[in-house]
């Protein structure tokens, strides 16, 4: 676990005694059927959440989620993120831990970057609002 002052000095860390429900927080907790097919939905969560961190995102961040025979799948275009899993919420957990190490590796990172990779941290930077620790009551 890092220490609070790895994270970025723009972002707040604090502690939350938020309950880990669901790894994409969806506003009304609604899908949205992305196309005719059976199983694909358009999700845009506003928080992202593992067992250790909680994201509240400034914007929705747009993934899709499908279900295929044997899987479900999430995919975010944005960054790159394919995460899978036997069911929706293994995808979702996958999903919410890939985000969380790209976070940790790029947004969190007081190494020197190239271009491309300071290019992702400050997109990282401006999609996340605030980083919580989660505490498990």
């Amino acid at each position: 676990m890092k220490s609070s002052l790895a994270v970025n000095t723009a972002k707040k860390l604090v502690q939350a005694s938020l309950p880990i429900l669901t790894p994409l927080v969806v506003p009304n907790g609604k899908l949205r059927t992305t196309t005719k097919e059976r199983g694909q939905y358009l999700v845009q969560p506003t928080e992202i959440r593992t067992k250790e961190r909680i994201y509240a995102l400034s914007r929705p961040l747009l993934c899709r989620l499908q279900k295929h025979s044997n899987f479900w799948m999430v995919e975010n275009d944005e960054f790159m993120i394919v995460a899978c899993g036997a069911t929706r919420q293994a995808a979702e957990e996958e999903f919410a831990q890939c985000f969380s190490e790209l976070f940790s590796a790029y947004a969190e990172s007081f190494t020197s970057l190239d271009e491309n990779a300071l290019a992702l941290k400050n997109l990282l930077l401006s999609l996340v609002d605030t980083v919580y620790e989660a505490t498990q009551k």
